[in-house]
């Protein structure tokens, strides 16, 4: 798969689960660094800004916020190590990419989508 191909994979996943997001200001960020290649080197800075929400998140015990921001942070990783920067800050792990369909399934269960694997459906081409 193509980064061209992984970009436009993570935008279509976030507009398809955004209108059940009650806190889209990360989710946005993320799907801008998806947008416009030149701005993915930010997904390292996006990251730190939603493992922020995360804890706090995590600290309330807000499962559904938990899960949306478990994926806005894959894919703000993805989208990092797309940019190609080599550090500092270093590219985060390989298998990064490989969380994203799991953890958009897991949202999308949360918030009562009848069959949230038909999302696999958006990334075939």
């Amino acid at each position: 798969m193509s980064e061209l191909s992984v970009a436009t994979a993570i935008i279509e996943i976030l507009d398809f689960l955004s209108p059940y997001c009650d806190d889209k200001s990360t989710l946005e960020e993320v799907r801008a660094l998806a947008s416009n290649e030149k701005y993915r080197k930010n997904g390292y800075a996006a990251f730190c800004k939603i493992r922020d929400k995360t804890l706090i998140a995590d600290s309330l015990g807000n499962h559904l916020l938990q899960r949306q921001y478990a994926l806005e942070e894959v894919c703000a990783k993805t989208l990092f190590n797309l940019s190609g920067c080599k550090g500092p800050p270093f590219p985060f792990d390989d298998d990064t990419p490989f969380w994203i369909i799991p953890y958009a399934i897991s949202f999308a269960s949360a918030v009562g989508i009848e069959n949230p694997y038909a999302m696999s459906r958006l990334l075939q081409t």
